[in-house]
């Protein structure tokens, strides 16, 4: 068998955090059981604060907008209020305001209907992509994993590719990374994570613990 580049590491990990790992897994679980529109929309917009900011910032944001019902009012001030910490907080509280417009006028609707169906969670990112301003490759597998139906996309975010190089998976530079490099960066780690033993919904986690010491979402 070939030898894995950090395995031994990778496996430590593992049996170490598994059961936080599920604990969590359960918890986006029960988000996608319970299938609350307006809750689905709050995890979006968690990942679309995501790009060049702390996850731990964005969450409190949308905690925030929350409870000041900021995006149900479509008070833009508030929201900007509300995402305060939250790097480029111009043009997230526009593209809120456009979610906004279109769960309002019920143009989302062919969207929820989408997450749904039995179809490939790749078909689904591609529509998020295509439809949901600020939303990107990484964004969209980020919202589908965390309301349980993705856990088999890469969620190819800083943490992640700083891990992927170090282990061998990628090398050199990665940015502005399109559409045809983010699956083949994706089939690389997908790759990488049957080679090891190690699913990929927990292969993501360990990367990011390695990096924040901490299990989020």
């Amino acid at each position: 068998m070939q030898k894995v580049a950090g395995a031994e590491e990778i496996k430590k990990l593992y049996v170490v955090l598994k059961e936080p790992i599920d604990r969590r897994l359960e918890e986006f679980k029960a988000i996608w059981l319970r299938f609350n529109e307006l809750e689905i929309i709050y995890e979006l917009i968690f990942c679309l604060l995501t790009p060049q900011s702390k996850a731990k910032i964005c969450w409190e944001a949308v905690l925030k907008l929350k409870e000041a019902n900021a995006f149900e009012s479509g008070d833009k001030d508030l929201v900007m209020k509300c995402l305060s910490g939250v790097r480029f907080p111009t043009n997230k509280t526009r593209y809120i305001a456009e979610l906004r417009k279109k769960v309002w006028s019920d143009e989302f609707k062919p969207l929820f209907e989408l997450l749904k169906l039995d179809v490939s969670p790749t078909i689904k990112r591609d529509v998020l992509v295509k439809e949901v301003k600020g939303i990107g490759y990484k964004e969209a597998s980020h919202f589908l994993r965390n309301i349980w139906i993705g856990r088999d996309l890469a969620i190819l975010d800083r943490h992640i590719l700083k891990n992927l190089k170090r282990f061998g998976v990628i090398s050199g530079e990665v940015r502005n990374i399109s559409k045809r490099r983010y699956l083949e960066l994706e089939e690389r780690m997908t790759d990488f994570s049957v080679k090891l033993g190690v699913e990929m919904k927990y292969l993501d986690f360990i990367f990011w613990y390695m990096e924040t010491g901490k299990i989020f979402k």
